[in-house]
């Protein structure tokens, strides 16, 4: 009897998983499903993960749950889907820190090899001693000495190696943490170097093919080499496999891809971190790109809420992206609604009820939308063009109209028309060809965005002047709210950014239809 409610259980899961994705394009579904009572933990616990998640955490894009090698449990927030990639911001690092260990394997680089060696043209009469003294093994510690980072990009600056070369470090390279995204960056310098490729075309046949992840893109620097510390784009089921490997100590379908060796060199304490961090689970000490937490476990993560969460212990993967400021918020549930109720020693009784109510929470997870307040049109305002004054997003002119249920804002920037599609109810998808509404950190990079920007908006009238629009950027941790004030012959342009890394997080510009 118990074996036949297993299979029915398992049956309707898989059922209600695959009405509840929208499909576009490829997903390879490489995990076995299964129940958490099977593996070990309570679906109400998962509930309760969730719930506390959408109450307390605004907001997440996807997890997945493995355990035992299995999924137990994964969602995605629509208009987010299962074969949408997402930028992993700084969990790229552990990426980057992966083809390193590739290197280390094949005996192309030593941890204890300058970085001047591989860039002896820059070997100038006013560098640093301690940038001559600076090991792979410091860039991979965030230990170069640096007591603030150094980011070229800010300045515009071409030459990113001649940057860091040219810094001047307040420390002694080994011994003190700052967290250092041009760090990284050397990193991807050096297998650059050393190979003629850039890190996802070094990993592809070393890591992507033999996980069965498609070859991803990954952001550049001015002169054409992968940024490493930021912009790659990946899957939430590839974040799942990239953990699972590390679980499994660099094994994969019975072949050793990475060696143990580098697995545990990457993931143990190689330097205190406790002194310049704050948060509980950032002061746990810090390996080869990857964080300790608390319980025996480590992490990648990146910036507003991408995770890949090991815990050896309990044979737990958790991959999450999502768009929120408060990272410590999503650890502290895991451990207290799910890590602090697994069951060590036997499996939970499945309950059909319990799990079926999991599965149905699963596939009706939504991002909110806005509140509208003003149900009516204000006619006034729509079908007018809008000329804007000079701004930092080369906005020209702004025009709301109706189409059909929805809403079109079209924005003529740098001579280039955009048109958003805004449904009133939920999200509707569209593309973006070249505005930037979110990376103000690079403004001047446009080589660092792809030419098509998938997004999804929702919007409407909360009060009689006042349109609001929020735009998901379906391929990024960020999202904008998109505010027009409006008054008689002029309109006031409020862009509120989240889930950045910018200077400025709101903008004010103003216009009119003179």
């Amino acid at each position: 009897m118990k074996i036949l409610q297993l299979f029915f259980i398992i049956l309707i899961s898989n059922l209600i998983f695959c009405q509840s994705n929208s499909i576009d394009g490829p997903y390879s579904n490489y995990f076995e499903k299964s129940t958490p009572e099977i593996e070990g933990i309570n679906s109400e616990s998962i509930m309760k993960f969730i719930s506390r998640i959408e109450k307390e955490i605004n907001e997440l894009h996807s997890f997945m749950i493995i355990k035992n090698g299995k999924n137990i449990a994964s969602g995605w927030w629509s208009p987010y889907t299962p074969e949408i990639p997402h930028e992993m911001n700084s969990l790229s690092k552990s990426f980057a820190s992966t083809a390193i260990g590739f290197a280390y394997d094949e005996r192309l680089i030593n941890l204890d090899d300058r970085l001047i060696k591989f860039f002896p043209d820059y070997k100038l009469k006013s560098i640093n001693e301690k940038i001559k003294n600076i090991r792979i093994r410091d860039l991979l510690t965030m230990t170069t000495g640096h007591e603030f980072e150094v980011r070229p990009y800010l300045n515009n600056k071409k030459d990113w190696i001649h940057s860091f070369m040219t810094s001047n470090p307040t420390f002694l390279p080994g011994n003190y943490f700052r967290y250092h995204s041009l760090a990284t960056y050397l990193l991807s310098a050096i297998i650059h170097k050393i190979s003629g490729d850039n890190l996802e075309d070094y990993l592809y046949k070393r890591l992507f093919l033999p996980l069965e992840i498609e070859k991803p893109f990954w952001k550049k620097c001015p002169n054409g080499i992968s940024i490493g510390a930021v912009g790659l784009k990946i899957k939430t089921e590839d974040i799942a496999k990239f953990g699972q490997l590390y679980l499994q100590n660099g094994m994969w379908e019975n072949k050793q891809l990475l060696s143990s060796d580098w697995i545990k060199m990457a993931t143990s304490k190689q330097v205190d971190n406790s002194v310049t961090q704050i948060q509980p689970d950032w002061k746990q000490g810090y390996g080869f790109q990857f964080w300790k937490n608390r319980y025996n476990s480590y992490r990648g993560d990146g910036g507003f809420g991408q995770f890949c969460i090991i815990i050896p212990d309990h044979k737990i993967v958790i991959a999450i992206t999502g768009n929120t400021n408060d990272m410590q918020g999503v650890l502290n549930i895991i451990w207290e609604e799910i890590y602090s109720k697994i069951d060590l020693n036997n499996a939970f009784d499945n309950e059909l009820s319990k799990n079926l109510e999991l599965n149905r929470k699963l596939s009706s997870l939504k991002v909110n939308v806005i509140k509208k307040t003003f149900l009516k049109d204000n006619k006034r305002n729509l079908n007018k063009t809008f000329f804007v004054n000079d701004n930092k997003f080369g906005i020209k002119t702004i025009r709301l109209s109706r189409l059909n249920e929805n809403y079109l804002l079209s924005i003529n920037s740098n001579n280039e028309v955009e048109n958003i599609n805004i449904s009133k109810k939920t999200f509707i998808k569209s593309f973006l060809k070249k505005l930037n509404l979110t990376d103000n950190f690079f403004f001047n990079l446009s080589n660092l965005r792809q030419k098509k920007i998938p997004i999804a908006a929702n919007g409407g009238w909360v009060e009689k002047n006042k349109f609001s629009s929020k735009i998901l950027f379906l391929e990024e941790s960020s999202s904008t709210n998109l505010n027009l004030f409006f008054d008689k012959k002029e309109v006031e342009i409020e862009i509120v950014l989240k889930g950045v890394f910018g200077l400025q997080n709101v903008f004010k510009i103003s216009g009119s239809t003179n």
